[in-house]
């Protein structure tokens, strides 16, 4: 329940009868918790653990721009609140009270989430590559010639809209197992997309729509926390019929934490995002606009369209080549041991991929079969053998990457190379034949 709720349910009686009523408070998504709301309900237990993400969405006062009619707040600028996971944030000791989750595992491939562990997560987030790609990565889908609004109450953009209803037709038609969830940046661009879906709507498009566990269409500042396995965003924001951009019409991108807003809107996906636009980072260049919001979502814009043509998911890897130094034919090995086993294998004749991945997290040697991964090998030092802590580690990423993320894994140990190299020969041999598809 909420901490409004739980603080309005109990009364002081409990207090009396039972001092402190509960041993743990969890609040989660406690950067969306103001203070005075999570103060009460933190005195109701012994204990308290605050779980949040600092540069995901404040508390707003989206509610309270309906409330407020005469309000002359522009309607897309709802205001910020100071949240419970900011002011209690800087009591906590890094590494003892403060624990910040390393791995992420929402997305299908790195390239849903590089933008956001390079702008905001300082690249600390390990991103686990999948096996076999499913999914349709990050994609742009520019929308040339479309015209942004800006008279009050209708500040929208009517080509990327009917952009966005045939991209859900296509959805549909194509992979309607797959949830779709429809994310725009102001009111009056979710309103538009769903009058136009009232209107355009085929049955079979109807009918999908209207399962929630399907479907959802929703405006920024209440899509937090949800997630589909494809996500089509449209950024709304346009040039206006002069064909002038003006950074002022991005409303909250350019207030206080619109970055985070941003980083919202772009991590809702499980295995595909479409970003419709009508604008490209060029446009954004003639302003002189110095928000973090408005700074972020040009260096998205750029980045989108970079990685357009690369098709990579974000993965990247050193293929196997050799040097001719007369002292060793292997590269991109962390170990002479590692360059061993790889040397190996490439004398079997297998297909290989070395410090496979994206970011920090990289899969030592992966064995390739027609083009298609096959089987990961990751060689541990003697080092490892000597650390729980790195033992316990690798092996929750091993389960993580064998259970989501479809991965065969052997694992080679040095000390076991260097005595019993046949039989550890033999070993990888036989889990590579394991690995092919029956």
């Amino acid at each position: 329940m909420s901490a409004t709720a739980l603080a309005n349910l109990i009364d002081s009686q409990v207090f009396e009868d039972w001092a402190v009523p509960f041993d743990l408070v969890i609040f989660d998504e406690a950067s969306q918790i103001r203070v005075l709301d999570g103060l009460l309900s933190m005195a109701f237990g012994k204990q308290v653990v605050i779980v949040g993400d600092r540069k995901q969405l404040p508390p707003t006062d989206f509610f309270a721009a309906f409330s407020q009619p005469d309000s002359e707040a522009e309607p897309e600028d709802f205001g910020v609140s100071e949240s419970l996971l900011e002011e209690f944030g800087g009591v906590f000791e890094h590494d003892k009270t403060q624990v910040m989750l390393m791995s992420h595992y929402r997305s299908e491939t790195p390239d849903l989430i590089r933008f956001s562990n390079e702008w905001f997560y300082d690249r600390k987030l390990e991103l686990y590559p999948p096996a076999h790609i499913a999914g349709i990565g990050r994609r742009l889908h520019h929308v040339p010639n479309a015209i942004y609004s800006e008279i009050a109450g209708r500040r929208n953009n009517p080509l990327e809209a009917k952009e966005v209803i045939k991209l859900i037709q296509l959805h549909v038609d194509e992979c309607p197992d797959k949830s779709l969830g429809v994310v725009t940046m102001n009111i009056p661009q979710m309103e538009l997309i769903d009058s136009e879906l009232q209107m355009f709507t085929t049955e079979k498009l109807r009918e999908f729509c209207a399962d929630e566990s399907k479907f959802f269409l929703r405006n920024l500042e209440t899509v937090q926390g949800d997630e589909m396995d494809r996500i089509i965003l449209s950024l709304t924001y346009g040039k206006n019929a002069a064909g002038q951009f003006n950074a002022s019409i991005l409303g909250p991108l350019t207030k206080s934490g619109g970055e985070r807003r941003l980083n919202v809107a772009i991590t809702r996906s499980r295995s595909g995002l479409i970003v419709v636009s009508s604008l490209k980072a060029i446009d954004l260049e003639a302003s002189s606009a110095q928000s973090d919001g408005f700074k972020c979502l040009k260096a998205f814009l750029a980045d989108l369209e970079s990685s357009e043509n690369a098709r990579s998911f974000g993965i990247s890897s050193a293929r196997f080549e050799r040097r001719d130094d007369g002292i060793s034919n292997v590269v991109y090995c962390d170990s002479p041991f590692e360059e061993q086993v790889v040397e190996f294998l490439e004398n079997e004749g297998y297909e290989l991929e070395c410090q496979y991945g994206a970011g920090k997290f990289r899969l030592d040697i992966v064995v390739k079969e027609k083009g298609r991964n096959l089987l990961a090998i990751e060689c541990d030092g003697a080092a490892y053998h000597s650390s729980l802590v790195a033992r316990t580690r690798d092996r929750a990423r091993q389960r993580l990457l064998e259970r989501q993320f479809g991965w065969r894994v052997h694992r080679v140990w040095s000390t076991n190379w260097w005595y019993f190299e046949q039989q550890e020969k033999e070993a990888i041999i036989e889990a590579i034949n394991a690995a092919r598809p029956r």
